[in-house]
Order: C-alpha cells, then sequence, then structure tokens
C-alpha cells in the first residue's frame, strides 16, 4: 500500500472569480446562495510505477466544520496554487465525477473510492431536492434503483436530499463514443 499526502490545494470562488485562495487554510465547496465554491487537490503520483494495476484509490478528508458532501472531479488541466482562480478553471473540460463524499461534521472523516471508471460506461443522473443535476458515469445495474440511489443520495446530501434519478446503460457520453 502506497499513502500519498497531497502535493498542493486551493479553493477557487465564483463570486470572485480572479481572486486567488491558494494561501487559505480552509477547503471548502458550496453551490448555494453564496456562490459555487470548489476546491482543489493536487497529488504527485511519481511514486506510483508506469503501467501499476492500481486495485484502490481512497480520498480521505477530515473535517473542521460541516461539509454537506462533494462530488469528486478529476482535473487534468494544469493548474499552480499561488495563481489559480475561477477564471483560469472556466474554460477546463469537467470530467465525469469518480466519487460522492458524504456530509461530514466536524471532526469527522469522510472516504470515497476515487478511481476512474474503467468499465460499464452507464451515464447517471442525480437530480437533488434543490434541483441541482449532478451527472456521472458509473459501472451500475440502471435496472436497479437501489444502485442508483447508493450513489446518488450520497451526491445530493448537502443539497436538500434526493429528488430522483435516470440512469442510461452504456451512454456513449461515458464511454468516449
Amino acid at each position: 500500500m502506497l499513502a500519498i499526502a497531497a502535493s498542493g490545494d486551493a479553493l477557487i470562488r465564483q463570486s470572485e472569480p480572479a481572486k486567488n485562495f491558494g494561501a487559505s487554510q480552509a477547503l471548502t465547496t458550496s453551490s448555494g446562495a453564496a456562490g459555487i465554491r470548489h476546491a482543489l487537490v493536487r497529488f504527485d503520483l511519481s511514486g506510483v510505477p508506469e503501467g501499476a494495476d492500481v486495485i484502490s484509490a481512497s480520498l480521505v478528508l477530515h473535517g473542521l466544520l460541516y461539509s454537506g458532501g462533494s462530488i469528486v472531479h478529476p482535473v487534468v488541466t494544469p493548474w499552480d496554487q499561488a495563481t489559480v482562480n475561477w477564471l483560469t478553471l472556466a474554460a477546463a473540460p469537467l470530467l465525469p465525477a469518480v466519487a460522492a463524499l458524504p456530509s461530514i461534521n466536524a471532526g469527522g472523516v469522510a472516504s470515497a473510492d476515487v478511481r476512474a471508471p474503467s468499465t460499464g460506461p452507464d451515464a447517471l443522473n442525480c437530480i437533488c431536492n434543490n434541483r441541482e443535476w449532478i451527472a456521472l458515469c458509473a459501472n451500475l445495474d440502471c435496472s436497479s434503483g437501489m444502485a442508483q440511489d447508493e450513489i446518488c443520495v450520497p451526491a445530493c446530501g448537502g443539497k436538500c436530499g434526493l429528488w430522483g434519478t435516470g440512469c442510461i446503460d452504456n451512454s456513449p457520453v461515458c464511454s468516449g463514443n
């Protein structure tokens, strides 16, 4: 097992698009009335041998304040902690989510498997009670409402709960076709 600590992090805010928060001691996420905030976390993966078969990869976060849950997306656009802001990442492609972190209280811990899906390109749409629409690519049985809820309930945890789901088997959007 190889434990890799974050090598960089930053906060970006839609409400202050040109401001850099790279020196902030807190990472927050939000999609509420105060505006959208994204937390960026970077990991140096040079210690993972090329061609290695990664069996699992977990992201573990420790809560300082209450968290309503977050969706984890990989970011492939290069960014620098000292200069990144909302504007520098505004045009970056939003890749499919790889995990949903549950809500946590101060002092709590949340973790999620963050390996990118490698098989079964199914498109899952989570519709939260605040009417936010979260599009994910996942490996699941689209005929199982329970399988959809297992992913969407934590994804909508901080967004007033889950309203509904939709799933498309073998979606070309998720397979890249």
